[in-house]
């Protein structure tokens, strides 16, 4: 056997702060099935398609993406596999069901095996779309193996943060939509999909139900800060909402402030609470002991998702003031939902679960790809582009930083150095937001 083949698996970030951590752990426990792994942005994965310098293999998405980009990737050889962290528990059973049904057609032609996070998305799936049923496979969340894995706190960004701000809680907006210009643009993306007009009017409305309840939030929030007996609260907001939208808002505050430094993690547990609207965050704050609020702007705009059901609901001042003067009540172990949303096995880890069912998966063996000089060169005038890009114009427009500061070389390694104890990987920059890792 030919000890120089290996496995692919190509894992592309889309949003840093949700998925980069996460996958990292996944290739903790990849390196020990002799996988070669690439983990790279989106962008990154298309340069390597189009200069032919990717090998057959699997690759691993995090989110459903277009009709085109699913074509692309068969084109190439490559094996669909999914786990898709947009359904998320922090997502009603309807937004849930309405979501499948926009990626249904997509699912059904392209996508090869499935990973849900538990039960419950195993069963909406077979319902909706029942001939994938041999597809689907049950993992659990590898962001839930994250979030109880206190290695990931031990940082001096944890010990800045707290020096800084000592008490203060954090409110996690997960608005998406923030002006109307959004809604226009999700609708154009929904008839480009060929999305069917009964689908798109309901998403239309979610869409336009958050942008109202975002303008009522941010009265809400203008107002709490006008009460000396709030404390300080700092607001985190989503990787994928308008940044530019957001520094303009920030400006209105005195006491509270914007902040979109760092991820997430560092914030909440550094924080003495959690405030928000229904976002993922909340399921974090559970798992790390952390209390809760989900905060009601008016009743109509309530997401009954889990994230609700284990939060503390807040509909007046008083009820926040007296929420900052409890102790924590959350115990998301006694809902009785909670195992139905998130699958936890007692013996493996989510991460575990979907790296042996990774190697599962029939794929040939691969050489590397020699890289010729004029590619070499090619490849070095696209990271020169990007980079420009990045610096000069991007920053300008900052209004969605899905990728914050890019990939490197130095953040892979301190964290994979964290998960692998014994640092037998190796880590070879191909180019800008680009690694090829193996052991």
């Amino acid at each position: 056997m030919n000890q120089s083949k290996k496995k692919y698996i190509y894992l592309p970030i889309e949003i840093k702060s949700r998925e980069f951590l996460t996958s990292l752990l996944m290739v903790s426990h990849l390196l020990k099935k002799k996988f070669k792994i690439i983990i790279c942005s989106k962008l990154a994965l298309s340069y390597l398609i189009r200069l032919k310098l990717i090998q057959k293999g699997i690759i691993f998405l995090n989110s459903a993406t277009d009709d085109e980009t699913y074509k692309f990737y068969k084109e190439n050889n490559l094996k669909i596999v999914m786990l898709d962290y947009e359904l998320s528990p922090a997502l009603s059973d309807y937004q849930i069901k309405n979501a499948i049904k926009i990626r249904k057609k997509n699912y059904l032609k392209y996508v090869d095996y499935f990973f849900v996070i538990g039960d419950q998305y195993k069963k909406t799936l077979i319902k909706l779309i029942p001939s994938i049923k041999n597809k689907i496979i049950l993992s659990g969340w590898p962001r839930a193996d994250l979030w109880k894995n206190n290695l990931i706190y031990k940082n001096k960004i944890l010990s800045e943060i707290k020096k800084k701000n000592k008490h203060f809680y954090l409110f996690s907006s997960d608005f998406g939509i923030m002006n109307m210009s959004d809604v226009y643009k999700l609708n154009k993306d929904f008839l480009d999909k060929k999305v069917e007009k009964k689908t798109i009017k309901k998403q239309l409305n979610i869409s336009i139900k958050s942008r109202n309840e975002f303008k009522e939030m941010i009265r809400f929030l203008i107002n709490l800060e006008k009460d000396k007996k709030i404390p300080k609260i700092i607001i985190r907001p989503h990787p994928v909402e308008n940044h530019f939208y957001w520094k303009k808002i920030s400006k209105l505050f005195k006491r509270f402030e914007v902040n979109f430094s760092h991820d997430i993690s560092y914030w909440l547990k550094a924080s003495d609470g959690l405030l928000h609207r229904g976002c993922t965050t909340a399921l974090q704050a559970g798992f790390i002991n952390k209390k809760s609020a989900y905060i009601i702007t008016k009743k109509k705009y309530i997401r009954h998702s889990l994230t609700y059901s284990i939060s503390n609901k807040i509909n007046s001042v008083q009820n926040l003031k007296n929420f900052f003067s409890k102790k924590n009540t959350n115990k998301r172990k006694n809902t009785n939902n909670f195992e139905k949303f998130i699958y936890e096995n007692n013996k493996k880890s989510s991460s575990e679960i979907i790296a042996d069912s990774l190697n599962k998966i029939e794929i040939e063996k691969q050489e590397k790809i020699p890289i010729s000089i004029r590619k070499k060169i090619l490849l070095i005038l696209l990271e020169i582009r990007d980079y420009i890009r990045n610096k000069y114009f991007q920053k300008k427009i900052n209004n969605k930083k899905k990728l914050e500061d890019g990939l490197s070389e130095s953040e892979i390694l301190k964290y994979l150095s964290k998960f692998n104890s014994k640092k037998n990987f190796q880590i070879k920059k191909l180019f800008l937001n680009c690694f090829e890792i193996e052991n």
